[in-house]
């Protein structure tokens, strides 16, 4: 069942199709107001001026793309590849995303982050890329335990991101 579904019979009404339909394209193309965590932005600002930045993003294009532009990343990121665009079979974690990110950004070394330990680090690893999972504390994937493919480090928060990037830049 569907949020929408569960809201709209929580609100006593009943969740018709179309307007369920109606429901997930306002959510989908609302302009969203949310900002990046304090620790992330200081450290998106601290190393934008020294490497390439490029943001790999699962979900529906049209609400991906709006966050992107609420959280500022469109200045700062290139490429955001959005894998619904690519094709829904190049959702993470396929390679496809970091792939094309490897070719728009030649580098000798690329570094992922990221925060759902069941999708995010398969495609990265097998490119050879070093990953690191920020585990927020509350977080939406914090609870969910390291699968069969571990980051390369773990941080609570991305404070330390900086400091991290000098060591393996170094």
């Amino acid at each position: 069942m569907s949020i929408f579904d569960e809201v709209l019979n929580e609100c006593g009404r009943r969740p018709a199709r179309e307007l369920v339909s109606a429901l997930v394209e306002i959510y989908r193309t609302h302009t969203p107001a949310i900002s990046l965590a304090p620790d992330a932005s200081a450290a998106l600002m601290e190393i934008s001026g020294t490497v390439s930045i490029a943001v790999v993003s699962d979900g529906p294009a049209a609400s991906q793309s709006r966050k992107a532009e609420a959280l500022g990343l469109c200045s700062l990121a290139s490429p955001i590849v959005l894998t619904e665009v690519l094709g829904s079979e190049f959702r993470k974690p396929h390679a496809r995303a970091f792939e094309h990110v490897r070719k728009c950004r030649p580098a000798g070394l690329y570094l992922y982050i990221a925060d759902n330990p069941l999708k995010d680090f398969t495609a990265p690893q097998q490119l050879g890329w070093i990953t690191v999972r920020i585990r927020r504390p509350g977080g939406l994937h914090s609870s969910v335990e390291n699968g069969g493919v571990l980051p390369d480090r773990e941080m609570s928060d991305c404070s330390r991101l900086p400091e991290f990037l000098a060591q393996l830049s170094a």
